[in-house]
């Protein structure tokens, strides 16, 4: 009987510091820090993107389901702030000791610069982050192989920007990348996990300060090499994408696992995969809770 190996994906959790008052941040951080726009962001118009109860409904779920990889696609935080990445911890620690969680920063996780010397992220969490990585000219390409027939890449795409933008841009060598999964894996399911998303729903639009500056190079990556399913979140909806070409799931997005119980944006996904076939299905915890 072929290996089976299941799968959730999940994004976008905001773990926010709900008692930091606006005065402390300021002293701290300075009138004119990034991270004073997004605390005033966050309390005037984002807020609701992430009900709490429904975050901490979901761990509950993630808890007592079962699964062999918890695949997190970015933005655990809202402004990259220590006391936010202590408490994600603290909330993903049961979560840790059940099984392998495979994470990936969002913008929000690298919100500024200050955050990424040390990278608090892969620093709070360098347990979720177990790729092997083979050199490239660039830096290395970091994958996970899943059983005897699926294999995991990380792309790279979160980095710092300035005050008012939240675009990506890859990190990641995808050409070195590429040659890899040839040379290796032409013949494994082939799964990425990234941030940014690669391609809208049809009447969906992203603005340009929030998108993924070289949108085209990953789209391009996605279809040469045949990566059978791409996980992201960002966008704060879930959906699932089709290859019009193909006719296949390409395109995961779990964004809206947090801020919807129920509707066509709400959930997360569920993945089976047995031998080199993979079956999808949405979960809704407002129907399996």
């Amino acid at each position: 009987m072929p290996e089976s190996i299941t799968l959730l994906h999940v994004s976008d959790f905001h773990f926010t510091d709900e008692t930091l008052l606006l005065r402390k941040l300021i002293r701290k951080e300075g009138l004119l820090s990034k991270r004073i726009a997004g605390w005033v962001n966050n309390k005037m118009n984002r807020s609701g993107h992430c009900q709490t109860e429904t975050r901490t409904r979901l761990i509950e779920y993630l808890k007592q389901a079962d699964w062999d990889y918890l695949i997190f696609s970015g933005d655990l935080t809202t402004l990259a702030l220590e006391q936010e990445f202590r408490e994600a911890r603290k909330q993903f620690e049961s979560l840790i000791k059940k099984g392998p969680v495979i994470m990936t920063a969002g913008n929000h996780d690298r919100y500024v610069r200050r955050a990424i010397d040390p990278d608090l992220m892969t620093q709070t969490f360098s347990d979720c982050f177990p790729y092997n990585q083979r050199s490239s000219p660039d830096q290395g390409i970091r994958y996970l192989e899943l059983g005897s027939t699926a294999v995991l890449f990380e792309i790279d795409m979160a980095c710092p920007r300035f005050y008012l933008s939240a675009r990506g841009k890859i990190q990641s060598d995808l050409k070195a990348m590429g040659a890899f999964i040839a040379d290796n894996y032409r013949d494994r399911l082939k799964l990425v996990v990234g941030h940014y998303l690669a391609f809208l729903p049809q009447g969906q639009k992203e603005g340009l300060l929030h998108q993924l500056a070289d949108i085209k190079r990953l789209q391009q990556f996605l279809l040469d090499n045949n990566i059978d399913l791409y996980f992201h979140g960002h966008i704060h909806n879930t959906w699932q994408l089709t290859d019009p070409v193909k006719g296949r799931t390409i395109s995961l997005n779990a964004g809206g696992c947090c801020r919807y119980t129920n509707g066509p944006w709400s959930g997360f996904h569920k993945i089976t995969l047995t031998g080199n076939r993979y079956h999808i299905s949405r979960i809704n915890l407002s129907s399996s809770a």
